[in-house]
């Protein structure tokens, strides 16, 4: 595959154009199945745009599959980037020189650059599946590493019920003592003996304390991975 020059426009400036090409090759590069060439790579091995000018063209399909055929290259992803308002749009086509026919079109859009990578992981690998299919795909086709976010959302969210459970267990005693210790002001006279034992059971070994200090722990632990584990789940889907 070929990846040719994502062309600027539309505020977009040549560096960034230059570094939406590598992106673009790099998150190609992930598929096993591809072998892929971006500008930086054709120019070492010819002046690509003394190959487009002689052949009198600039990105039209035509002009795609002369240099793809040249370069033996079945697959052609030519793009052009620029703003849309507030809106950074990249526009990307994918050729098949070996058909002579284009396999499919997608537009990109973000609020940021930093928001376009995820985005674009995205359209890369629909495109790819529309050229070669999904079998033996990676992880660019794939869109990520697919249920690890979720498991690690629920192991997450089953540390916090875990830790509630021992919170739990902890306060148990406390809410007790305050009980028996409401029936003694009331004059229940057995309600001291009750809570003298719940105190002894209790808190004169540390089992409570433990319990409360082990259990918010874990509820804290379990709630950080469940929250980090929905922003990778959340970031691979876009």
């Amino acid at each position: 595959m070929l990846v040719f020059d994502v062309r600027p426009t539309g505020g977009v400036s040549k560096e960034t154009a230059e570094n939406l090409t590598g992106l673009i090759a790099a998150l190609l590069s992930e598929d096993e199945r591809l072998e892929v060439l971006a500008g930086p790579d054709l120019r070492s091995i010819i002046d690509l745009e003394t190959q487009k000018q002689s052949l009198g063209c600039s990105t039209d399909t035509s002009c795609l599959a002369e240099v793809a055929g040249a370069l033996n290259a079945q697959f052609v992803l030519a793009g052009d980037a620029g703003f849309l308002g507030s809106l950074i749009n990249l526009n990307l086509s994918l050729y098949d020189q070996t058909k002579a026919s284009n396999i499919g079109r997608r537009a990109v859009q973000a609020a940021s650059l930093d928001q376009l990578p995820a985005t674009l992981r995205v359209a890369l690998g629909q495109l790819v599946v529309s050229a070669i299919g999904t079998s033996g795909a990676s992880a660019l086709v794939d869109g990520g590493p697919g249920v690890l976010p979720w498991l690690t959302v629920g192991v997450g969210g089953a540390a916090v019920v875990a830790g509630g459970g021992l919170l739990a267990l902890g306060i148990a005693p406390a809410l007790s003592l305050a009980a028996e210790e409401a029936k003694f002001r009331d004059g229940e006279k057995a309600a001291l003996d009750r809570a003298a034992d719940i105190q002894k059971k209790s808190y004169q070994n540390w089992s409570a304390p433990a319990l409360i200090g082990i259990g918010a722990a874990v509820v804290a632990v379990g709630a950080a991975t469940a929250v980090g584990g929905m922003i990778w789940a959340t970031g691979d889907a876009q």
